[in-house]
């Protein structure tokens, strides 16, 4: 549902990380490694619509991505999904209530990075295209010109958009950087989200800024130069724009007092940024204690989370945000569908420790579930699992990791 730091560890895979990264924010097409990589299980065991494990060879997943109640992974080009699914988010050519087990993206076999929104998810593929499928409302497909369909259960191409090398999917909107290092975006714009001046939705991509890395949260939108500062766009009534105030923007703003980013990622009323030092900061609505601050107050501007030295990477999600530190995960905020990770199902101002986990080389958050990647390829979820979201075959709330059923 919105854009999280797409994080898979370059020790891992031998992959060269750049920001925004762990769930869904960017990844340079060229530097995903060649299909056939080692591990004790292989590519996605999973095949068309509705088909469960395929019995097939199987490479270790190697990225993941979270939507608002639905989620995907990717793994030898392959794409598969499961969760909530009414509005084909799942892209398996079906429009319906929810996947308990991950089901394939249809026309998908050479994908390099994938990202999901509210209902809508997006794959890059290894010729540098945008591939887009669910819902359509807002034009965040950005596959019209004109006359839109509203729901799209199959991928389809981002028009006017090629060279992409990085890919971010917010709320109903979703942005990508080219090899000309320019970024653009397309969708919803109701509050300024697209960075153009205007409210006004476009269903084809258009330019919101040069040489700077993107994520793309639920209503708004940050880029941030590596190792410097960042600036964002868009819905701004928490003060999740970062700029010292309530208001609203429909331009690049920059955000105060915060420089020296390596990473950012953009939830739905909170946004998080990783400094050179792995110092954390967040900003925005802190009414579940999302910032981990240990209070309850909103920030207009950057905070430091407590208890957070040496951050590799963070996922911002619905009320709650979680970090990745030396193979462990770290949660915070509402906590009532177990999303923390922690066994409880209760709420935390500051971060808590995910049972069980010590092995993560990526994250990310949908509303209010939470997933994470192994260094053996393995994914587990955790958190709100009435719809599917945890993927282990259940339509029930996990409180501590589960691991999904491929």
């Amino acid at each position: 549902m919105k854009s999280v730091i797409w994080c898979v560890a370059a020790a891992s895979f031998g992959l060269a990380l750049g920001a925004a990264a762990c769930g869904t924010a960017y990844v340079d097409a060229v530097e995903i490694l060649p299909a056939g990589g080692t591990g004790a299980r292989g590519g996605l065991g999973v095949a068309g619509a509705g088909a469960g494990p395929a019995g097939t060879a199987f490479v270790p997943v190697i990225g993941i991505a979270a939507g608002q109640d639905h989620a995907c992974a990717l793994s030898n080009g392959v794409v598969a999904c499961w969760g909530w699914n009414e509005h084909g988010q799942l892209g398996d050519g079906t429009v319906s209530t929810s996947r308990t087990r991950p089901v394939r993206v249809l026309g998908l076999a050479t994908a390099t990075a994938i990202g999901a929104g509210d209902y809508h998810s997006c794959a890059l593929d290894l010729g540098r295209h945008v591939q887009c499928w669910g819902d359509n409302d807002e034009s965040q497909l950005g596959n019209s010109l004109g006359v839109v369909d509203k729901i799209r259960s199959i991928p389809g191409e981002v028009i006017a958009l090629s060279e992409v090398t990085q890919i971010s999917v917010g709320g109903s909107h979703a942005c990508a950087r080219t090899l000309a290092d320019q970024v653009s975006c397309w969708g919803w714009n109701q509050f300024g989200q697209l960075g153009d001046g205007t409210t006004v939705e476009q269903g084809v991509p258009e330019l919101l800024a040069s040489g700077l890395n993107v994520a793309a949260g639920s209503k708004h939108t940050c880029v941030w130069q590596t190792g410097g500062g960042a600036k964002c766009t868009g819905y701004n009534v928490y003060g999740h724009l970062g700029v010292g105030d309530q208001v609203n923007r429909t331009m690049l703003v920059n955000v105060l007092g915060l420089d020296g980013i390596i990473a950012l990622t953009t939830g739905r009323r909170q946004t998080c940024a990783i400094t050179t030092s792995g110092a954390a900061w967040c900003w925005g609505s802190n009414a579940e204690g999302q910032l981990g601050t240990g209070t309850d107050m909103d920030s207009s501007v950057p905070v430091p989370v407590v208890g957070i030295p040496s951050a590799v990477a963070m996922a911002a999600g619905g009320f709650h945000t979680c970090a990745l530190v030396n193979g462990g995960v770290w949660c915070w905020g509402e906590g009532s569908s177990g999303q923390l990770g922690d066994g409880l199902n209760q709420a935390s101002k500051v971060p808590v420790h995910v049972v069980g986990l010590d092995d993560a080389v990526a994250i990310a958050t949908g509303d209010r579930h939470s997933c994470a990647l192994r260094k053996d390829g393995h994914v587990v979820c955790w958190g709100a699992g009435k719809l599917g979201q945890i993927g282990d075959g259940a339509e029930m709330d996990r409180s501590v990791p589960t691991e999904v059923q491929f």
